[in-house]
C-alpha cells in the first residue's frame, strides 16, 4: 500500500474519531448533571483514570489498518513494540528519511470493546514521539535490513487479508512488519546487489570451481608431459655431472661411475645367488625383497666370474656370480638406445668373457647400450645327473648356464629402460662358445621376446642330439668319483662339494683340446648341452629346418678361427723341415683314409701356415657354420667370413671381427684399418637397422676383407660337404 493511500485512510478514521467525540461532548451537555457534579460525585481515583482511557482511546481510533500478507502474528506480550524505519533516494540523489515508530500497548480492563479491538486489529494508535525502532537482518537477502520490534520472534505466520480470521481468538497479537529493500546504487548506476549475488553463488560453489579448474590444470599438464616424454630424474645426468651416478632398478637403486664420458656400472645382481642349495638349480630372477639390497647399491667394481677351468689348467671363479655390468653414454628416458648383450667365453668350462669386453668409451661412441652379464660354467653350468633331476620339480637337469643368460635377458627386458636402453631393440651377440649358447637360446620358446637379433661369430656348428637320459647316464661316471660323496651320492652331498673338488673331478676328455687335422683315433668331444626337456625340446637343426625363428640372423667367423698360438708352435718346426713334411703330416690325418681327399686338399690350400690353418678352420669351424646356416631356409640370416689377415703371420685369427665390435682392433696398415671399418660398420648397421646390406641375396656368403665383397659359394665346403668330413668333426662348443 502506498503512503498516499494511508494517509488517506489515516485522515478519513480521524474525521469519524472527532465525529464521535463531538457527539459525545454534545451529550454530556444536555444532561440534567452538569460535568462538575460527576467529577466531584466520582472519587479522584476515577476521574483521572477514565480521562487517561478518553485519552488513549481517541490516540488509537486514529483508524484500522489492514493487516498485509507477511505480517507477524505475536502473543500478546504488554509493551511490545515494533519499529520501522525507511530510507529512500530520489532521482536526484537526495535521502528521504521517513521514520514511523509504533507502540503497542495492553488495554487496560476498562477500555471499551471498540477499543481493545483496535488494539488486537493492529491499528497502531501510538505517538510517533514514542515508536522505537529496532532491525534485524534479512536471512533471504545479503546486506538487507527488516526493522521488527525488539522482543524475539515465538512463531511466524503469514496471514492473509482475505481469509476473514479474527487474529484475537488464538490469543496472538498482529503486527505488521514491513520489510523494504534498501536501493543501493553506485555512482556508476550498477546494481552492487546483482554483483553481491553472483560473488554469493560463486562462494557457495567454490568447491566445484575449483575442482573443475585443477581437473583443467591437471590435463593441461599431463598433455604437455605425454607429448614430451618422460622426464628422468632429478639425480640422473649428463657425464659431467660428477663422478658418481645413480639409477634405479627393479631391486632398487644402483650407483656407478663416470668413465670415457659415459656412464658404467658394474657387478649388478640380476639372479638369487646359485649357492648352498641353489646350486644347480635353474637361475631364479630376483622377485623376493629378501634377495634385494637396502639403500643404494655400490656398482663400482666388477664382479668375479663364475667358476671356470681355463685352456692353461688354471682355474678361477665363484658361484656368487649372477650379476652383470652395464656400460651407457646417458641415463634418462629420453630417445632411447639399441642394447647389445654380450656373451663371450672360449669353451662351455671357460675363458669369459673372453673378447668381448666393452668401455664407457665404446657405448659413448657409437651411442649404444652395452650389458655383460657373468653366467655358469663347466659342472656348475651344465651338469646333467639322474641325482640332480630327482631332487627338484619337474625332474630335469643340465643348461644351467642357458637358464643364466634368460635370467639376464629378462633384467635388460625389465630394467634396461632405466639406463636409457630400447628394451624393443636387443641384439645379443655371441662369440665362441658364447655364440653356441646364444644359437642354442635361438631354438627355445622360453627366449621369444626377450631379444630381437642375434650375431653368432665363430660358434659352434654341432649341437646336442642326446636326450636327458642318455647325457645323465655318460655323466654317471663323473658323479660317482667325486670322494666326498662315494656311497652317498645325493643332491644333498653334492651340493656341500667344495668347487675346486668338483672341478679337478672333471675327466680330462672333457677338456678342451688343441683344434687340429682330425685323427682316425679321435674321440668325440664331450656335449655340454643337453636335450633338458625344458629350454631344450628338440635339436636345433630340427628347429632351424622346420620353422622360422622370430630372430634376425647373422652367422659368421674369420678365415683361421682355429689358429691358435699353441697350434703354430705344434707346427713350427714340422714347417722349418720343408713343405714335403707338412703334406705327409695332412696325410696322415683321417685325410688321408682317401688318398684322392688328401691330394686335393693338399692343393687348394698348400702347405704354408696360412693354408694349414684355414684347412684346419674350415674342417673344424667355418664350413659347420655354413652349413648350419643354410638349414635356416625359412628365417632371415646372413653368413659372413672375416678373411683380412694381420701380423706377422698373415693369418685372420678369431679375434679379429670381436675385437673390431669392441674397439679393440689395432690396425697397422691401411688395408687394416679399411677393414676395421667395414667390419665395425656392418655390426652397427644391424645393431641399429636390423640388416647388414641391402644387397645381399638369400645364400649369399660376405667376404669381408678390405671392403665387402658377397660370393655366390665358398668354394673350399664343398669338397668337406662331399665326403662327409663336415659336420662330422665339427667343434663341439
Amino acid at each position: 500500500m502506498s503512503t498516499e493511500e494511508k494517509s488517506e485512510d489515516k485522515k478519513e478514521i480521524e474525521d469519524e474519531e472527532r465525529e464521535k467525540m463531538l457527539n459525545e461532548e454534545n451529550k454530556r451537555e444536555s444532561s440534567d448533571v452538569p460535568a462538575q457534579q460527576h467529577e466531584k460525585e466520582a472519587p479522584k481515583g476515577e476521574v483521572e483514570k477514565m480521562k487517561k482511557a478518553l485519552e488513549e482511546s481517541e490516540k488509537e481510533k486514529e483508524g484500522k489498518k489492514k493487516i498485509p500478507i507477511g505480517g507477524i502474528r505475536m502473543p500478546g506480550i504488554p509493551g511490545f513494540l515494533r519499529s520501522r524505519s525507511r530510507e529512500k533516494n530520489n532521482k536526484d540523489g537526495e535521502s528521504e528519511h521517513e521514520e514511523d515508530k509504533d507502540l503497542l500497548h495492553d488495554a487496560p480492563s476498562g477500555t471499551p470493546a471498540a477499543d481493545r479491538d483496535s488494539v488486537c486489529t493492529g491499528q497502531d494508535q501510538t505517538p510517533p514521539s514514542k515508536r522505537l525502532s529496532l532491525k534485524i537482518s534479512n536471512p533471504f537477502k545479503k546486506g538487507k535490513e527488516t526493522e521488527i520490534g525488539a522482543a524475539g520472534l515465538a512463531s511466524m505466520e503469514t496471514l492473509d487479508d482475505k481469509s476473514g480470521a479474527d487474529p484475537a481468538d488464538d490469543g496472538m497479537e498482529s503486527v505488521k512488519l514491513d520489510v523494504e529493500e534498501k536501493d543501493e546504487k553506485g555512482d556508476d548506476g550498477n546494481n552492487k546487489e546483482d554483483w553481491q549475488e553472483r560473488l554469493r553463488l560463486l562462494s557457495k560453489h567454490r568447491v566445484i570451481v575449483g575442482g573443475v579448474l585443477i581437473f583443467i590444470i591437471l590435463l593441461i599438464i599431463i598433455i604437455v608431459i605425454a607429448a614430451s616424454g618422460p622426464s628422468p630424474p632429478s639425480h640422473m645426468g649428463s657425464p659431467g655431472s660428477g663422478r658418481y651416478v645413480d639409477a634405479i632398478t627393479s631391486c632398487g637403486p644402483v650407483q656407478g661411475l663416470v668413465e670415457d664420458g659415459a656412464f658404467v656400472f658394474r657387478g649388478i645382481p640380476y639372479a638369487a645367488p646359485p649357492v648352498d642349495e641353489r646350486r644347480w638349480l635353474k637361475a631364479q630372477p630376483i622377485q623376493n625383497l629378501n634377495d634385494c639390497w637396502e639403500g643404494t647399491f655400490l656398482a663400482y667394481n666388477t664382479t668375479p666370474s663364475c667358476w671356470q677351468l681355463h685352456s692353461d689348467g688354471s682355474m678361477d671363479g665363484s658361484e656368487d656370480c649372477l650379476t652383470l655390468d652395464v656400460y651407457t653414454p646417458r641415463i634418462g628416458y629420453h630417445s632411447p638406445l639399441p642394447v647389445v648383450v654380450l656373451i663371450g667365453a672360449e669353451t662351455l668350462l671357460g675363458g669369459s668373457p673372453g673378447d668381448l669386453v666393452p668401455s664407457g668409451k665404446l657405448a659413448k661412441e657409437h651411442e649404444v647400450v652395452f650389458v655383460r652379464p657373468n653366467f655358469r660354467m663347466g659342472v656348475f653350468g651344465f651338469l646333467a645327473s639322474d641325482v640332480l633331476s630327482q631332487s627338484t620339480h619337474p625332474p630335469t637337469s643340465g643348461n644351467y648356464g642357458l637358464s643364466d643368460i634368460l635370467a639376464a635377458l629378462k633384467w635388460v627386458n625389465l630394467n634396461i629402460v632405466n639406463f636409457n636402453g630400447d628394451q624393443k631393440s636387443v641384439t645379443v651377440l655371441g662369440h665362441r662358445a658364447g655364440a653356441t649358447l646364444v644359437t642354442a637360446l635361438t631354438t627355445s620358446r622360453l627366449s621369444h621376446g626377450l631379444f630381437h637379433r642375434a650375431w653368432l661369430s665363430s660358434g659352434s656348428g654341432v649341437y646336442p642330439g642326446k636326450q636327458l637320459q642318455e647325457s645323465e647316464m655318460k655323466n654317471a661316471k663323473y658323479v660317482k668319483n667325486i670322494e666326498q660323496c662315494q656311497g652317498n651320492i645325493t643332491a644333498d652331498c653334492l651340493r656341500l662339494v667344495d668347487p675346486e673338488d668338483l672341478i679337478k673331478a672333471i675327466p680330462d676328455s672333457w677338456k678342451p683340446v688343441i683344434s687340429d687335422l682330425p685323427k682316425p683315433e679321435e674321440e668325440p668331444a664331450h656335449e655340454w648341452l643337453v636335450l633338458d626337456g625344458e629350454i631344450l625340446q628338440r635339436h636345433p637343426f630340427e628347429v632351424f629346418s622346420n620353422g622360422s625363428l622370430p630372430f634376425k640372423i647373422i652367422i659368421g667367423t674369420t678365415a683361421h678361427a682355429e689358429a691358435s698360438p699353441e697350434l703354430y708352435r705344434r707346427y713350427e718346426d714340422l714347417m722349418a723341415v720343408g713343405e714335403e713334411a707338412v703334406a705327409n703330416h695332412i696325410r696322415s690325418s683321417v685325410l688321408g683314409k682317401n688318398l684322392t681327399i688328401a691330394e686335393e686338399a693338399i692343393r687348394r690350400y698348400g702347405t704354408t701356415w696360412p693354408g694349414l690353418a684355414s684347412m684346419i678352420s674350415d674342417i673344424r669351424t667355418v664350413c659347420p657354420l655354413l652349413s648350419m646356416s643354410r638349414q635356416l631356409q625359412n628365417t632371415e640370416s646372413t653368413f659372413y667370413v672375416a678373411t683380412e689377415p694381420r701380423g706377422t703371420q698373415r693369418i685372420a685369427d678369431v679375434h679379429v671381427d670381436a675385437e673390431v665390435f669392441m674397439r679393440r682392433y689395432k690396425h697397422m696398415s691401411t688395408e687394416e684399418r679399411r677393414f676395421n671399418s667395414a667390419m665395425e660398420k656392418l655390426f652397427y648397421r644391424f645393431v641399429y637397422f636390423e640388416e647388414i646390406r641391402k644387397d645381399v641375396e638369400p645364400n649369399t656368403v660376405l667376404l669381408i676383407g678390405q671392403d665387402t665383397n658377397p660370393s655366390i659359394k665358398y668354394p673350399n665346403c664343398d669338397l668337406w660337404f662331399m665326403y662327409d668330413i663336415v659336420p662330422r668333426y665339427a667343434r663341439v662348443d
